[in-house]
């Protein structure tokens, strides 16, 4: 690994903090733990086959590659891959952190009043 083992955490800690309010939001929507799980089955499946966790996204279509962006898990691969890989800073990943820190502050919103 070439990149800081703190900027790791950090991807990670507000990667962790944006899927979870991701999946409080599914949680908060339904009436049983099974629909739930299901739900979030239904939700992460396509997201780790779309996010570049197992395959590299440069060969998708141009449009699937913009899709993609709208999972947190996306940004938490490009972030991890480039501390790793390639020795990223903050600065050069502060797209990623930035785009993760807006999706949590949209899930935590919906959260907020489901459960009122």
């Amino acid at each position: 690994m070439t990149g800081s083992y703190l900027n790791l955490v950090l991807v990670f800690t507000l990667g962790v903090f944006s899927m979870i309010s991701m999946g409080l939001v599914v949680a908060a929507r339904v009436r049983s733990e099974e629909m739930a799980g299901g739900m979030l089955n239904m939700l992460s499946w396509p997201m780790m086959f779309l996010s570049g966790v197992w395959f590299s996204l440069e060969g998708l279509h141009p449009w699937v590659q913009k899709f993609t962006l709208i999972f947190p898990l996306t940004h938490i691969t490009q972030a991890a891959r480039g501390i790793m890989l390639d020795g990223s800073s903050l600065l050069d990943i502060c797209s990623n952190l930035l785009s993760l820190l807006v999706m949590s502050a949209i899930f935590i919103p919906p959260v907020r009043l489901c459960l009122r």
